[in-house]
């Protein structure tokens, strides 16, 4: 079987990842599961998430977590599971910042992966339309967005596109 699974950090980032295979056409639905905190990965902890949760039924194994800051701790996060995860069929893709930055070429952001913090750049331009009435919600308006936009607005992150290169990839 060509099933894909993928290791997430939480809902709003699982629910935001459905929508966007379902409008890459990857079939069969890929198997996500969450992790809930990419602190959870470490020390072995990812073992659990893709042997156990994921398992056999999926041939190809992914860990998508968002890389956040280039601050130390983040960097050396990266290393850790990077020295971590030493099983060849998984792959590990960090999205870049966050996976909120897919989401801002939907609002025409040329290049969302150099933004310091794609989460705070949502969060403006909600400010901006809705003014103090409504707050971005990342777990309800990510999937929205997600569904509301095509493909090529996706697409304006070049992390996005690494993503989508992992999906197809035999």
């Amino acid at each position: 079987m060509n099933r894909i699974g993928i290791v997430i950090e939480g809902e709003s980032d699982q629910k935001i990842i459905k929508v966007m295979v379902k409008k890459l056409g990857i079939s069969p639905e890929p198997k996500i599961v969450q992790s809930n905190d990419k602190g959870n990965l470490l020390k072995g902890g990812w073992k659990g998430f893709v042997y156990g949760r994921i398992g056999d039924d999926c041939s190809k194994k992914i860990i998508l977590v968002d890389y956040d800051t280039d601050d130390a701790l983040n960097c050396d996060f990266r290393k850790k599971l990077e020295n971590e995860v030493t099983d060849e069929k998984v792959i590990i893709h960090f999205a870049k910042r966050a996976i909120e930055s897919w989401l801002l070429g939907c609002f025409d952001e040329k290049n969302p992966d150099n933004l310091p913090d794609p989460m705070e750049e949502i969060k403006k331009i909600f400010r901006g339309k809705y003014g103090a009435k409504r707050r971005y919600n990342k777990t309800a308006d990510g999937k929205q967005i997600a569904e509301k936009n095509e493909l090529k607005h996706f697409k304006a992150s070049e992390s996005f596109r690494k993503f989508e290169e992992i999906l197809r990839d035999d």
